[in-house]
């Protein structure tokens, strides 16, 4: 479970802190991989000059990391957390429980998000002031802090 809690904090981990849009740039994308005990996580940003604008999380977990055996039981385990996510508009979360493993996709339109519903969401972490955006620069230095290698 101690795993879970982390692997997951580090899924939904974004940095935020003021930044500055450079006008007329094209929007980029950068993605960042980690595999620890068997879970693999996928976090890819889109992002203008150094403000992100959308966040995708692409998460496997084996069953097995997380101390159960069964779907019912990977169910109940993550129920309380899949809950937080309804009815947030800006923030898409979809899960599907396989033979050995759940897999979960979760997307947050930074646009059209509110972020003090956000922030309240358990393993969600900010830091900053969030009324000015999501600074890429600065989520890509924590999740390499964290272990995330860049996909080239």
């Amino acid at each position: 479970m101690k795993f879970l809690k982390r692997g997951l904090s580090l899924v939904f981990v974004f940095v935020l802190a003021l930044t500055v849009v450079a006008c007329g740039e094209e929007a980029k994308t950068k993605t960042f991989e980690l595999e620890q005990s068997g879970a693999t996580m996928e976090v890819t940003y889109t992002y203008k000059g150094d403000k992100v604008l959308k966040q995708t999380s692409k998460n496997k977990i084996p069953y097995s990391a997380m101390g159960v055996t069964t779907k019912e039981q990977a169910k109940e385990k993550l129920q309380a957390t899949v809950d937080q996510y309804k009815g947030v508009k800006g923030l898409k979360e979809t899960i599907t429980y396989g033979d050995d493993a759940v897999s979960e996709t979760v997307a947050i339109d930074y646009e059209k998000v509110d972020m003090d519903k956000v922030s309240g969401i358990s393993g969600m972490m900010t830091d900053g002031d969030t009324k000015n955006g999501i600074s890429m620069e600065k989520s890509e230095k924590m999740l390499k802090e964290k272990g995330f290698k860049e996909k080239e």
